[in-house]
């Protein structure tokens, strides 16, 4: 290779390329210094990249208009570059078909979707164009560049479109550092942490692991202890001891007595006419004193009639009014021991005026002296039937002298008879005016004991009963 004669050329073009980069884009290239060597031909020259020079901005080279219409202020693509533009293929891609073509083993790939452009101009409205911003350019020189022609003159190739810069990363923002903590006893994780995940904070004061379990079992003992203790103070005491008691001391076994209720004086409504007192003496045989009083008080109460007389034992003012066992007691009258439990305390001693008579021969005696038959009424128990007829063999001795009858004129024994719908049962002393008739007479859901000293007495007692009952 024959050696360069002249050793200054390659840094003299270097110094015009410089002159010529630096130059403003809308200045004419200025003519080319002669070379001073022998003629050669013109150096190939690369086209300067756009760099950004050091120096004061100078106005963006304008791109050749292709018609006469106002040019956009944004620069146009080449024109070569335009007719490629017109129809590319955009890539879509979704997260659903790059699940299934991972899950099916394939590289996920987006579907291309052809699109085109339409190039036809919008009608635009003319806009005065602004001065670009300035773009610095920075020349590069390329080591390997050849010697340059000054005589030549650089052809004028339009400046590329400067390719969008990469946006400058900012600057991290600093994050805010935490005081450090002092270092803090680590908690156990529980299998809830571990599986939610959740963040559990350090309790305010530090415990061995597993004290707070202790501590409940501890209370759950000490619970069950006292509840031990408990039953057994009450075993001991309560139990035990009443047992302890019970066998110290005798069982008394005693019979409740039913409770009292007022008992109505039915009777009182049944019998109303008042016939004295008959005042028996305290002592000694009372027949006399007795057939005495019923003589004095058939003065006073009128024949057909029913009177209440009260029969007392011994003088006022210690005198006892007497019932029916006690009556039957002055008078050592002999009597079924059933009756008395039997009988009620509702009971009235009655007093008739007697109008039928009969002679020795038993013929009616129409003009008869006045007299009276004793009548004993009392409440009894409805089952009493048996206990008055296992006292009918010894009825005539034991009401002889209640009943003024001989006992020595008994006609046999006793017979039945009905009336008003009541079953009597009767013994005449030997005829019906003197007699001992008794019933049991059903009145106002009550059973009431009649004993007369004659058939007309029973006769008209029942009557009563039936009058009053139906009066109501």
């Amino acid at each position: 290779m024959a050696d360069n004669p002249n050793p200054t050329a390659p840094q003299s073009n270097i110094d015009d390329l410089v002159k010529e980069l630096s130059r403003p884009q809308g200045s004419s290239p200025s003519p080319a210094s002669p070379s001073t060597g022998p003629s050669s031909p013109a150096p190939s020259m690369m086209p300067p990249r756009p760099m950004t020079p050091p120096t004061a901005p100078s106005p963006a080279p304008m791109p050749p208009k292709p018609s006469p219409a106002p040019v956009s202020p944004t620069p146009s693509t080449p024109p070569s570059s335009a007719v490629q533009a017109k129809e590319y293929q955009s890539s879509i891609r979704t997260m659903s078909d790059d699940l299934s073509k991972l899950k099916a083993g394939q590289q996920p790939q987006g579907v291309n979707v052809p699109r085109k452009i339409d190039n036809t101009p919008l009608p635009t409205k003319p806009v005065v164009p602004t001065a670009p911003a300035p773009v610095l350019l920075k020349p590069q020189i390329s080591a390997t560049l050849p010697s340059a022609n000054k005589s030549g003159s650089l052809p004028f190739t339009p400046a590329p479109t400067p390719a969008p810069k990469a946006p400058t990363p900012s600057a991290p923002i600093p994050r805010p550092v935490m005081p450090s903590m002092p270092p803090a006893t680590k908690v156990p994780e529980t299998k809830l942490d571990q599986k939610n995940q959740f963040y559990v904070p350090p309790a305010a004061t530090s415990k061995p692991a597993g004290t707070s379990s202790v501590s409940r079992n501890m209370i759950f003992i000490g619970i069950a202890v006292v509840v031990v203790l408990l039953g057994g103070l009450y075993w001991y005491f309560m139990i035990q001891g009443s047992n302890q008691v019970a066998d110290n001391t005798p069982v008394v076994t005693f019979t409740p007595r039913p409770t009292a209720t007022p008992n109505p004086d039915v009777l009182a409504t049944i019998f109303t006419a008042q016939g004295g007192t008959i005042v028996l003496p305290s002592s000694g045989d009372p027949t006399s004193a007795f057939t005495k009083a019923m003589s004095m008080a058939a003065q006073n109460i009128t024949q057909g009639t029913l009177a209440v007389t009260t029969v007392e034992s011994g003088a006022s003012p210690s005198a006892q009014i007497l019932t029916i066992p006690t009556l039957l007691n002055r008078f050592v009258a002999s009597y079924p021991p059933a009756l008395q439990i039997a009988l009620g305390q509702n009971y009235r001693f009655l007093l008739y005026g007697q109008k039928e008579s009969f002679d020795a021969k038993g013929r009616p005696v129409t003009a008869s002296a006045p007299s009276s038959r004793l009548v004993m009424v009392s409440e009894i128990a409805s089952s009493s039937a048996s206990i008055l007829q296992s006292w009918e063999s010894t009825m005539s001795a034991n009401l002889s002298s209640v009943m003024a009858i001989t006992p020595t004129k008994n006609t046999g024994p006793f017979m039945n008879t009905s009336h008003d719908g009541a079953s009597i049962q009767f013994k005449n002393f030997p005829y019906p005016d003197h007699s001992i008739d008794y019933a049991l007479v059903q009145y106002n859901s009550k059973t009431y004991l009649v004993i007369a000293g004659s058939r007309e007495a029973m006769f008209a007692t029942i009557d009563a009963f039936s009058f009053t009952s139906s009066s109501q």
